[in-house]
């Protein structure tokens, strides 16, 4: 394998002690024929997730671990980390998630590399509630599914079934806009933004488990603040369509 880095895993913690482990040890269970770094960013944890992330670090050299020197919330943890990615291609997996495909990288890797006019591509997940229950139940069903498989910057426009743990998309420079300061579905933005960049592929295959917890950012919301969040969303994409 060529020394280059082929693929920036980014995983953003905080206070994910009974999450962050499964994380890491999953990406670093990928199987590629590439050269991959994980980078680890810790938003100043106040319980054990930071030390289980300097362990787990000592495993392996591809693990590179950061810590804000104090609280700098989401949008900073989530911009800083796209800062430091050095790879080709991009790959989010936040520390409370964990991809149950060793292949996941690579064949996301083979269809970019192959497929130059698309700039993003992104599969199904299952969300796993803290009960240990799963949406959607049933074993052959997954979420992120897409009748169409292609997603365009106008389909952004009325939802985002683009899960954060499943996707892979260029490293372009630049791709974070001032009015990123301005959401919570930062996620959402960054899909938006990159869809101007070239298309984005559904592979329709399972790779990844979504956990929905207490502590989880959309969880933590009421059913309310999420409709006036998407909503404001939603308008400040449309103002920024160009």
């Amino acid at each position: 394998m060529e020394n280059k880095i082929k693929v920036s895993v980014l995983i953003q913690s905080y206070n994910f002690e009974n999450y962050i482990e499964s994380a890491i040890i999953s990406a670093l269970f990928q199987t590629t024929n590439f050269n991959y770094e994980i980078i680890i960013l810790d938003d100043k944890s106040n319980d054990t997730t930071f030390k289980k992330i300097k362990k787990l670090s000592t495993f392996d050299d591809k693990i590179k671990v950061f810590q804000n020197e104090k609280n700098m919330g989401v949008n900073y943890t989530f911009k800083k980390l796209i800062e430091l990615a050095t790879g080709e291609y991009i790959a989010f997996l936040d520390g409370d998630d964990f991809w149950i495909d060793n292949f996941k990288l690579q064949k996301q890797v083979d269809f970019l590399d192959n497929n130059k006019d698309y700039v993003m591509c992104f599969t199904g997940h299952v969300k796993q509630f803290d009960d240990s229950t799963y949406e959607p139940e049933e074993d052959y069903a997954w979420l992120g599914y897409i009748e169409e498989d292609e997603i365009d910057t106008i389909k952004l426009l009325n939802n985002n079934p683009i899960s954060s743990c499943t996707k892979m998309f260029r490293n372009f420079k630049n791709i974070i806009k001032p009015y990123f300061d301005e959401i919570t579905f930062l996620d959402w933005a960054l899909n938006f933004e990159i869809s101007k960049m070239g298309k984005i592929k559904y592979l329709d295959t399972l790779t990844a488990i979504y956990r929905y917890h207490k502590n989880g950012l959309m969880s933590s919301m009421t059913v309310e603040n999420l409709r006036q969040e998407y909503n404001k969303t939603l308008e400040i994409l449309k103002e920024n369509i160009k």
